[in-house]
């Protein structure tokens, strides 16, 4: 197991990192299962952003910088595989 100091390095440059929460953006256009989402998440210590279509991910991305999203593959406006490519060329 690697020690705390090789993570956040000798400088302390990483610890903002260390100290805050994963931030999750859950992507659904079904209100029910970004409830369950977001409850299940949540109860592991996660931070939990959710939008209901791509473009409402997009603009959410912008100001919401996650570790992970998790996204259905079939939204009113698009689908999550576009999402994903849109997701990596914007970041």
């Amino acid at each position: 197991m690697q020690s705390l100091r090789s993570h956040i390095g000798t400088n302390g440059e990483n610890w903002s990192r260390v100290l805050t929460r994963p931030v999750v953006i859950a992507v659904d256009d079904e209100p029910h299962i970004l409830m369950l989402v977001r409850e299940a998440l949540e109860r592991g210590g996660i931070e939990v952003h959710s939008a209901g279509s791509v473009s409402e991910c997009l603009s959410l991305s912008e100001k919401v910088k996650p570790d992970v999203y998790v996204i259905d593959l079939t939204l009113p406006d698009g689908n999550g595989f576009d999402l994903v490519r849109n997701l990596r060329e914007r970041h």
